[in-house]
Parts: C-alpha cells; structure tokens; sequence
C-alpha cells in the first residue's frame, strides 16, 4: 500500500513497505555482488559517462532475461501506470561502508538532454528499492522537502522528477547519505518521456552533430568544417585548435588609426584612471600564469593596468567592430576587451597565439607612450614571415591573434607604453 509522503513543495513522493518479497531481495543482491563496476554520470552533455568523485557507489546492470527481474520491472510498471517500454534497464547499486551518493537531480540538463537523449526524451520517474538491510546510515535526502527515508529492505520509494522536457522539478534534489556501518543495496528504474531506444538517440545525435556543421572560409577560398555553439541564440564557429582556424585576410594584420570620437575617450578615461593603475600581477607569485610570457629585468613590475567600467567596454566594441568585420570579411561578436595595460622599463612579451575559443580577431590600440626609441609590435604573416610593426599614440592594429605569433620580444626602452587588447570570434 503506498504511504504518500507530505511535502508543501507539491513533489509525487510515496513509498510501499516490502514492494519485493524477501526471496526476490536476495536473489537481487546476488545479481549485484556477481557483476559490479564503479558507478558513473552523465555530464553536462558529454558524450560519455564519467566517473565523478561526487557517487562513490558500485553498478551492475541487471539482465532483462533473468524471471525475477523481468517480473520486477512488470510490477514497477504496474504501479506507475507507464509503459514498461518507456523505462530504462534496471540498475543495482552496491555502497559500501563510507560511500553515498551527493545532492543530485535525476533528470537530465538541458545540453545533455539535447545532445543525447533526443529521442527517448527527459526522465519523468524513479523507482528506487531497498534490498538488503543496511546496520546504519544511508538514508535517502530529500534537501528540499526536509525529508530522509531510511532504509528498509524490500521497500520501495517513487517520485516524479518531470512531466517532460522543461518541466523538471528541481525540489526533487536528493541525496544517498553515506553508509555508516555495513552496506547497502538498491536497485533503480528510470522512465522517460517516450519510448526508450539507444539506436535512435544515436541516430538523433548523429543528425544534430550534422546540423551543428558549418562551412568557415578562408581569404584564398579554403574551406573548414567547424562545429556550431549557440551563445545567446547567436551561432559561433568553435575551433578544436588553432591548426583548424583559417587565415581570413590576405595578410593577416594590418595598421590603421584609431576613429577619433572613441580614441578622444579612451584617452580623457585612461588619464582619469591613472590614479587607480596598479601593479598587473606580481612576478615573485609562481604561479601567475602571465609570467610565463612577461618580464623585465628592469622593473620589479613589467606591467601596470587600469580597468576598464562595462560601459567603457561596450563604447570600445561598438566602435571597433564594423572596421574589423569589413577588415575580416564577416560577422563578428565581442568577447574580451581588457584594461588598459601599461608596459614598464624592461617589459618583455613573449611571442604567442592566443586562446582560439575567445579571440579569433583582435586588436591593440595604443594609447599613450613616452618612450626613448620606438617599441616594435613582431607579427608573423601567414606565410610565417615576421613583421614589425610600430604604434603611435592614437593608431592601432588589426590582427588574427590566434594563428599569427605575435609579441614584443626586445626590452621596452622608456618611462610608459599604454595599450588596450580588443578581442571577437567570428559568427557564422
């Protein structure tokens, strides 16, 4: 007889004292104990299940040919008024003494939902048996509802986590609560919106994988199939690594002056943030991660930085971005656009590519300098000829920072040399 438990969050919780009879129990475990391998997750729309240090438990999956088993899930059926079709295979789960399981939904995200389960669609049910008897601990968690369910062998406990995709009820947030003493084993059944079926999910994620390709062109009519992410309903090429980007000018970089309205602003914001420049990071720190490519032997600190407001960033964007997109021949979208970074006696940077997932086409704007003689800017073309190129206050330069090495590897020589980075990937 089901015991519905009261909560005032409106979750479908109830359990049935001995659901499985005694026999049924033990022949369970033995199927349990026989074949078992260390649980795992699905992730955040991973292609694969991980092992995650957040369950700690033992899996087995239960063969659906075995009488018993096949009568349980008949009778799991039974009682949930569902389709034996739309449950997944029943799973045992072993916990040993010290092992649980942490706060977790049973549904799926919304990424791992769309990329691998297309098909069979959300988790709407869990059916959770107690088999043996546990000497303490491992009690069931229910955060939200303020309840813990005790183990009890034979005792079978059933929620609702979703009436389908976007329906998911996060107060079904529950926890298996570690083992005290002894062990404890359960077996789990899962239902799903619609008929379940491992061949057609792959086949539902074969057609998106083919969807999610897009064609990006190079200057000389290369082309490049690159995957698609949507940011903010707004599709993005996403590179695996730099060898896969392609060059989108001629050469690769080019100079040119900074539109007067905007430099005049940046100018009045960066000497009235002269007062709030501070040291960039400190070389003496191992593991800051900018000493890996700037230094100076002359300065305790090679570079200073101002930062910048959000209102400050979005003035840079916007009018930067229509001269970058006719530059690059494509639609572009902001990502980073840093302080205003001043270089100090001594700075060196190391020559680099930068990070292909936030900065495909980028720009440096020179701001201000006093300087004894002029500071080279080394670019390599796309032919892998090196350039240098020189700033002055007011100019700046266009260039694809994540394939062409780029730094300033002799030691600046002067008193300051102020510039700002600008950083988009390209739009599909």
């Amino acid at each position: 007889m089901r015991r519905n438990i009261f909560n005032i969050q409106g979750v479908d919780l109830f359990v049935i004292d001995n659901f499985l009879t005694l026999d049924e129990c033990n022949h369970i475990c033995r199927l349990i104990k026989q074949d078992h391998s260390p649980s795992t997750v699905v992730s955040n729309g991973s292609e694969e299940r991980i092992h995650d240090n957040g369950r700690t438990s033992q899996s087995a999956f239960l063969d659906n040919n075995d009488s018993i088993v096949e009568r349980i899930n008949e009778r799991i059926s039974t009682e949930l008024n569902l389709p034996e079709n739309h449950g997944e295979p029943l799973q045992g789960q072993l916990y040993r003494q010290g092992e649980y399981y942490k706060d977790h939904h049973d549904y799926f995200d919304d990424e791992t939902l769309r990329r691998q389960f297309a098909h069979s669609g959300q988790r709407t049910w869990t059916a959770m048996i107690y088999v043996n008897e546990v000497l303490g601990g491992g009690h069931t968690e229910f955060p939200h509802l303020g309840k813990s369910i005790a183990p009890s062998k034979g005792m079978g406990v059933f929620w609702k986590n979703s009436d389908g995709a976007g329906a998911e009820d996060p107060n079904t947030l529950h926890s298996g609560r570690p083992v005290l003493e002894g062990e404890k084993m359960i077996i789990t059944k899962w239902f799903r919106e619609n008929i379940v079926s491992i061949e057609l999910d792959v086949k539902s994620k074969e057609l998106l994988d083919s969807k999610e390709l897009t064609t990006v062109k190079g200057f000389d009519g290369s082309t490049h199939k690159v995957k698609i992410e949507y940011v903010n309903g707004i599709p993005h090429a996403r590179y695996k690594s730099n060898s896969e980007i392609p060059a989108l000018t001629t050469q690769g970089f080019k100079k040119m002056r900074i539109p007067t309205i905007l430099y005049e602003e940046i100018l009045t914001y960066y000497h009235q943030g002269l007062a709030s420049s501070s040291p960039e990071f400190n070389p003496e720190n191992k593991q800051e991660h900018l000493n890996d490519f700037i230094f100076s032997k002359e300065s305790k600190f090679p570079t200073q930085m101002i930062p910048l407001s959000d209102h400050m960033k979005a003035k840079i964007f916007d009018g930067l971005i229509e001269e970058l997109e006719n530059w690059a021949h494509r639609k572009l979208e902001s990502t980073y656009c840093y302080g205003i970074r001043t270089y100090n006696r001594g700075a060196v940077l190391k020559k680099h590519t930068d990070g292909f997932d936030t900065r495909i086409v980028s720009a440096i704007l020179n701001i201000d300098q006093q300087v004894d003689e002029p500071w080279a800017l080394q670019i390599d073309d796309h032919s892998g000829k090196e350039h240098e190129v020189y700033l002055d206050a007011g100019e700046m330069v266009f260039y694809e920072s994540a394939i062409l090495e780029h730094g300033r590897v002799k030691p600046f020589k002067g008193n300051y040399f102020s510039n700002l980075f600008v950083h988009y990937i390209n739009v599909t």
